[in-house]
């Protein structure tokens, strides 16, 4: 059971950048695994978005090229 602290850090952590940016693009979680290279299942996708988790920095640049956005778009703004 996920408790409502790990709730709120997965809000506002990598998986919610991720999300925001996905969404700005109109693209769904399986839409965007697509346009990765290597591709990514749409789970692989949910599971970022959700887990509260960091990628590795391989990852985060697969994301940022499908996406067309830099890197830095996925660190935090703090």
């Amino acid at each position: 059971m996920v408790t409502t602290l790990a709730k709120e850090k997965d809000q506002t952590g990598f998986g919610l950048r991720l999300k925001t940016l996905r969404d700005a693009k109109g693209l769904s979680q399986e839409a965007l695994g697509e346009l990765c290279n290597p591709k990514m299942r749409g789970q692989a996708i949910a599971r970022l978005e959700g887990s509260g988790r960091t990628p590795s920095w391989e990852t985060v640049i697969r994301l940022a090229k499908a996406l067309n956005v830099p890197t830095d778009e996925f660190l935090p703004k703090d």
